[in-house]
């Protein structure tokens, strides 16, 4: 197992209270949930910020929100398999 770096930072109460209830109810830690959740996010943003220069051009920008719709496309399939292998129906979704 990698070596965990141990982090600090402020988010809203509202954010703790989900983190805790989500951890709570999945009986792991708070730090597994964070890892779990921000491990692929941040890999795909790093991915697509490397596309683009740090001054990107008008082309350059549109080049990154070509590369944004298809993350949020993949994302979404992600979500329907994931809700499709809980048997999660339009009923569940409210």
């Amino acid at each position: 197992m990698a070596k965990m770096a141990r982090m600090s930072f402020t988010v809203p109460p509202s954010l703790r209270d989900d983190l805790d209830y989500v951890a709570m109810r999945l009986g792991v830690s708070k730090s597994s949930v964070l890892t779990s959740m921000l491990t692929s996010a941040l890999s795909d943003v790093t991915r697509i910020l490397h596309e683009v220069p740090l001054k990107p051009t008008d082309r350059d920008s549109l080049r990154f929100r070509d590369s944004s719709v298809r993350l949020i496309h993949d994302r979404m399939r992600e979500l329907d398999e994931i809700l499709k292998d809980a048997e999660v129906g339009d009923a569940g979704i409210r």
